[in-house]
């Protein structure tokens, strides 16, 4: 027991957090995650504090809320991620009391005060719906500044005193069970009686949580009552003002709510993984959604961030086009996409890559899983890689046959995930209620059946009905939606559609709702199962059921989100027709093989182990780093940030100077896009390394990193031969290069720059991972594949020798064991995946005229507007 007295330094008690677990294996892939989030979360406050403060039109009520509602965003996160990530890096999670009780107070005070803030923020937009025309007389600067102090004194006031009365516990334990301190959970740890402090918390869920919940409801009864008697547009236009607040305030409280329960009730059968998520869901989810809501959906919001990038924005037509409101936002936004698809395609294929390499998973529920995972690949392709063709094109266009074969992917994607989740209920089902004859059921020759008939069915009916569709002749040309939809297709016809029509609600019931029933039935039966049985067998039932239902409710409501959008014209703004229309095909991949690789304890376990089959690979070339491992270390990160900035400015001189939006210029672009890649896929392993005291690597670490550097160098072999190609088109058919290097032509030599070695590699990666190891040793700096033969280059002639030579040695050194110093050896086995990178940027851009003009033009440019600047401030 830990006491009050003077023989104990009750202050420099220490509290371990004990649900990081065993985080430790995966510990820099989470802390990486983590930092990434947070750096998303600082970013999107901040762009739209400055927003608002840089905009003299959103100085209104509503925005000085928002502007607070993001500091106090600010304020939780900031509160909550830096202990966390120094909890990751270090070998024990805790913190110090004061520590505990000082990131309480914070964590606290940030719940209540964003509850005060959504609260104001619903009286304001009472008054301004209900008495549009005292407005300005009711809320004024003075009120506005009253409302700021009351979101903030009461409940500063409030969870200090909270703060104070569990201080004053002596503690019993020093285990928390928890990623943070948390207020309810050290008062647990108490040796004495707690009711003063439960009394005194009760009555604050009261006053800042419950009173503030009903004042919303109240409001918002008022508003609707007011709206249903106006005008459809005064109705849209209530609608706009009202939904980010009402999104904001339901997410907020369900997060809060999920805590409630969590802290309040002892939920025993809740998994770790849920526990977790539900625990930091009010400080992660609501601090990093709020800015994005408000930014997409608050229409004067957009005007002004459109305002301040000053994006010009152009219209043009084709066959099949895009309406959207993100055209003048559209370089913007292409960051977006991009990053939520290389997420989705590195989380399907990481868990695709566990399921395939453990043979503890060879079963056919991880089977299915790893075909979820594909489909989820397949149906973000299908629509990211148009999506950024569109927003990198400016003309959001299509030709009829690319938009009917979107169409079918589209379709195909999302009748493939209802089938696939039916064969996984179906599973389930047998497992829980037929457990003694699941592998007599449940044999490969049925997991092969019951595949085939989830895949073969669906594309039978899709050919069937877009053979329908590409019957019909068009009239119109515009689609009001950010990819090919098969109805926004066929609503397009000048002829009868009624075919098309009924064929459709046949494959919506066949491939919707027959699959809805069969999941419906199963869990009932598994319910019925589990009432009868033992709490640990319910536990058990729980756990291998819930990541599937969670799937499926998910997927579910995204589809019934399409479905209603496509069938029924309803007047909502464009946001919200965008979202509900992208939703079931963005959401649903990004979220599966994080459900399934949380949730699910033997793809859990197989994470962690990192196929622990093969053991853990040792390289032997860092030698003994004693104390210079921090110099070695300080040199790799400049010389990565180096390369990192060099190539990212080569890009966005390339990107920002329309005169560089030429073939030699868009190849050169993907030459330091690769380099970048490159550079990832070796430096940050390295850092981690140099930071270990044992450096190694997973079996399936070393395989990426083994793809990800073969393939880095086939793709820039690829690009350099294709520059070449479009060097000698220029030089010896000047008259005739437009004609030859085409966009079109351009952006298949493009996808042949990437498709083949990325092919190519994927089979020599799954070759060499089929092979049994006898040895774990690995003679170098990084997990590199004996048996590749292909490296990088330069304008031109200088990169492709520098190139050539550095695969060449690297070829040899593999090949032929030859006896060449130690260090000779390190230099030229990272020359190929050091040098390359850092040098073209530096080459092209000191070499090539047109970049040199195009820098000196933008430093020169941004000279003349902070000059100017600076004059119009004097003049003033």
């Amino acid at each position: 027991m830990i006491m009050h007295n003077s023989s104990i330094p009750y202050y420099s008690v220490s509290v371990i957090f004990t649900s990081y677990g065993s985080l430790s294996s995966l510990h820099h892939l989470y802390f990486t995650l983590v930092l990434v989030v947070y750096l998303i979360t600082l970013v999107a406050n901040i762009f739209l504090m400055v927003v608002i403060y840089m905009e003299p039109s959103l100085h209104k009520p509503m925005y000085i809320f928002l502007f607070n509602l993001a500091l106090n965003g600010l304020y939780g996160s900031s509160a909550f991620y830096p202990q966390l990530l120094d909890n990751l890096l270090s070998e024990v999670q805790g913190s110090s009391y004061v520590g505990c009780l000082v990131q309480v107070f914070c964590m606290s005070s940030y719940a209540t005060c964003a509850y005060a803030i959504l609260t104001v923020m619903a009286y304001d937009r009472y008054v301004s719906i209900c008495k549009p025309l005292l407005y300005y007389r009711i809320i004024t600067h003075e009120k506005v500044k009253r409302l700021l102090m009351f979101s903030y004194f009461f409940p500063v006031l409030g969870t200090s005193i909270n703060t104070v009365l569990t201080a004053r516990l002596p503690l019993c334990e020093l285990k928390i069970h928890r990623l943070f301190c948390d207020n309810w959970a050290v008062v647990k740890n108490s040796c004495i009686n707690t009711n003063l402090n439960n009394v005194f918390g009760l009555l604050l869920i009261v006053i800042f949580v419950i009173l503030p919940m009903f004042f919303v409801i109240f409001t918002y009864s008022k508003i609707l009552m007011i709206t249903l008697k106006t005008s459809k547009e005064a109705q849209r236009k209530a609608l706009s003002t009202c939904a980010p607040h009402l999104i904001t305030f339901i997410n907020f409280s369900i997060a809060v709510l999920f805590a409630l329960i969590y802290n309040r009730f002892d939920v025993q059968q809740v998994p770790a993984g849920v526990n977790i998520m539900i625990s930091v869901h009010f400080v992660v989810i609501p601090p990093l959604l709020h800015p994005i809501i408000y930014g997409i959906r608050t229409q004067e919001i957009r005007k002004c961030i459109r305002k301040l990038l000053d994006l010009a924005h152009s219209h043009s037509c084709s066959k099949v086009m895009w309406r959207s409101s993100l055209d003048s936002l559209r370089y913007m936004y292409l960051l977006f996409p991009l990053l939520l698809y290389f997420v989705t395609v590195f989380a399907n294929v990481f868990l695709m890559l566990v399921i395939y390499l453990e043979p503890g998973l060879h079963k056919p529920m991880y089977i299915f899983i790893f075909n979820l995972a594909l489909n989820g690949l397949y149906g973000s392709s299908a629509f990211y890689l148009k999506l950024m063709d569109n927003l990198l094109s400016g003309g959001q266009e299509s030709s009829y046959i690319y938009c009917l074969v979107q169409v079918f992917c589209v379709t195909t994607y999302g009748a493939f995930t209802f089938t696939i989740l039916a064969v996984m209920a179906y599973d389930r089902h047998v497992s829980i209620c037929q457990p003694l004859q699941y592998y007599s059921i449940m044999t490969p020759a049925k997991v092969k059946g019951l595949l085939t008939g989830a895949y073969l069915l669906p594309v039978s009916g899709m050919l069937i009905h877009i053979t329908l569709t590409g019957r019909l002749p068009l009239c119109r040309f515009t689609i009001h939606k950010l990819f090919c939809d098969n109805w926004a297709v066929v609503k397009l016809s000048c002829v009868n559609t009624n075919a098309n029509n009924v064929f459709g609600l046949f494959l919506t019931v066949v491939f919707a709702a027959f699959p809805f029933v069969v999941v419906l039935h199963s869990y009932v039966q598994i319910l019925l199962v589990c009432f009868k049985a033992t709490k640990e067998a319910q536990r058990k039932a729980l756990s291998t059921c819930a990541p599937h239902l969670i799937t499926f409710i998910n997927f579910t409501l995204a589809s019934l989100f399409s479905v209603i959008y496509n069938r029924f014209d309803y007047q909502l703004p464009t946001s919200i027709n965008v979202f509900m229309s992208v939703h079931f095909i963005v959401i649903p991949p990004l979220l599966h093989p994080i459900i399934y690789g949380i949730r699910t304890q033997d793809i859990w376990k197989s994470i962690n182990s990192s196929s622990s089959y093969y053991g853990t690979l040792i390289f032997t070339s860092y030698g003994s780093l004693g104390n210079l491992r921090y110099l070695y270390i300080t040199f790799a990160l400049l010389t990565y940030l180096l390369t990192v900035f060099a190539n990212v400015f080569l890009m966005l001189v390339i990107y920002l100077e329309s005169s560089l939006h030429k073939p030699m210029y868009i190849f050169l672009f993907n030459l330091a896009l690769n380099g970048l890649y490159g550079s990832s896929a070796f430096y940050p392993k390295l850092m981690d390394n140099l930071l270990s005291d044992v450096q190694g690597s997973s079996y399936v670490g070393c395989l990426v990193q083994v793809f990800c550097i073969s393939t880095y160098g086939t793709c820039a072999y690829a690009i350099l031969t294709v520059m070449a190609y479009d060097r000698y088109i220029s030089i010896c058919k000047p008259l005739q290069y437009y004609n030859i290097m085409t966009p079109a032509k351009v952006r298949k030599l493009l996808a042949f720059s990437y498709f083949f070695p990325i092919s190519g590699m994927s089979v020599h990666v799954w070759l060499t991972s089929r092979l049994p190891l006898c040895r774990f040793t690995i003679h170098k700096l990084f997990c590199h594949n004996l048996a590749v033969v292909n490296l990088t280059c330069a304008p031109h002639l200088i990169t492709f020798v520098n190139f050539s030579m550095a695969t060449l040695f690297s070829v040899i050194y593999n090949r032929l064991e030859l006896y060449v110093p130690t260090y000779v050896n390190l230099m030229m086995s990272l020359h190929i995946v050091v040098i390359p990178p850092l040098l073209h940027p530096v080459i092209y851009g000191l070499r090539t005229q047109e970049i040199r003009k195009s820098i000196l033009k933008m430093l020169s440019t941004r000279r003349l507007f902070t000059v100017s600047s600076v004059s119009c401030h004097v003049t003033s």
